[in-house]
């Protein structure tokens, strides 16, 4: 599903971008501008350093901003596309970003969204594999199902939503 949908040339906003893998990989795609938000600063920070510093991303494409899910009174990004990845870690996160969703789609954005399996909001799901390698506490607890030291299948919940989905 996702991958018929390009991001070149389009105004992407991130909802919880954590370690910021999915902005860089969209500013390094060819995205027209980025919006990286997160509710922590700490992210944040370490996305614009490693935007500056880590990668090859043209100047002003990528940017942060403090952003809280279920804060609902603050005005949307204007993008093209709303992303958000490994977002679902409470029921009442996953009932804020389906709220969050649904204006979004109302503001004709389009909206593509990916978890683990097994959350708050599962949607439908793709075959994938475990990341191997070190574990980090930033990243997962010690207890997350996606980060393995040897490589095992992983299912991951996505959902990719657009505008015309409301009119049905």
């Amino acid at each position: 599903l996702v991958e018929t949908r390009s991001v070149v040339g389009r105004r992407i906003w991130e909802v919880g971008t954590g370690t910021g893998m999915v902005s860089i990989a969209m500013a390094t795609s060819g995205a027209a501008s980025v919006l990286a938000t997160d509710y922590e600063e700490i992210p944040l920070k370490l996305l614009k350093y490693a935007a500056e510093n880590l990668n090859t991303i043209p100047p002003g494409v990528l940017q942060t901003a403090h952003w809280i899910v279920r804060d609902e009174s603050k005005a949307l990004p204007s993008a093209d596309m709303m992303v958000a990845a490994d977002l679902l870690y409470e029921p009442v996160t996953g009932v804020a970003r389906v709220k969050l969703v649904v204006r979004a789609l109302q503001n004709g954005q389009t909206v593509v969204i990916a978890d683990s399996q097994g959350r708050a909001g599962d949607i439908t799901s793709a075959k994938g594999t475990t990341v191997t390698g070190e574990q980090h506490e930033l990243l997962c607890g010690a207890e997350s199902q996606s980060v393995s030291r040897r490589e095992k299948p992983l299912t991951i919940a996505l959902m990719v939503l657009d505008r015309t989905m409301l009119l049905r």
